[in-house]
């Protein structure tokens, strides 16, 4: 078996894609899970092709099969199903600069984090909002990020903090690699009950997203 997979760079115009090769499916929990580790893909602009195949692959943990048994039959349909969507992903077209070369002079550069969750998993995705003197508006995104969410037992409202907390740690990073004159961030969610964690003065409750945050950013 051999594959190819991943975020490939394309010189003369100067945009990211993704490279698609694979020969001879694999058969078994493990060897699918062997193709889905090696999508090279640092920036994370792959995460909501690869997360939904994450979450199957930990379906099938939790159902207890080993990881050398084969794919039955409505596993390989899944399975086939996914692999044959993927080249697919050699259309998708990101250019690498930030802002297009006809832009006019830039005032402004300001960092926009989307955070979300379900119960079977969460990410983020963080957009560059570039501001140029004259007012126009150029928007582009900067990078993602998505996981599975822990077998251990938890609640949405607790991964969709976890999210948002993510998100945080990518803002840190983020301000720290990019040398651009920024705004403040700006942070999207869709969860209230995060709204009421962030401004709670009367309780402090164990994050769930310690660990999340610690890995991220180192």
């Amino acid at each position: 078996m051999s594959y190819q997979l991943g975020i490939h760079w394309l010189m003369e115009a100067d945009e990211f894609t993704f490279k698609i090769g694979i020969e001879n499916m694999p058969i078994s929990h493990r060897l699918a899970l062997s193709v889905t580790v090696s999508f090279y893909d640092p920036v994370g602009i792959g995460a909501p092709v690869t997360l939904p195949v994450k979450m199957w692959l930990q379906d099938m943990r939790q159902q207890g099969l080993a990881w050398d048994d084969k794919l039955h039959d409505g596993e390989m349909l899944t399975w086939k199903r996914w692999l044959e969507e993927l080249p697919e992903l050699s259309q998708f077209r990101l250019a690498r600069s930030f802002i297009p070369m006809s832009f006019n002079p830039v005032q402004w550069y300001q960092l926009h984090h989307f955070a979300d969750a379900s119960w079977k998993g969460y990410g983020t995705a963080t957009y560059l909002r570039t501001i140029g003197e004259s007012g126009e508006v150029f928007c582009i995104l900067v990078t993602g990020c998505a996981r599975v969410a822990s077998l251990k037992k938890t609640t949405v409202p607790r991964l969709e903090l976890t999210a948002v907390a993510v998100a945080a740690c990518m803002d840190a990073k983020l301000r720290l690699e990019l040398d651009l004159k920024l705004l403040p961030s700006i942070f999207w969610t869709d969860s209230t009950s995060v709204l009421k964690y962030l401004f709670n003065e009367t309780a402090c409750y164990q994050p769930l997203w310690q660990t999340e945050c610690i890995s991220f950013v180192t």
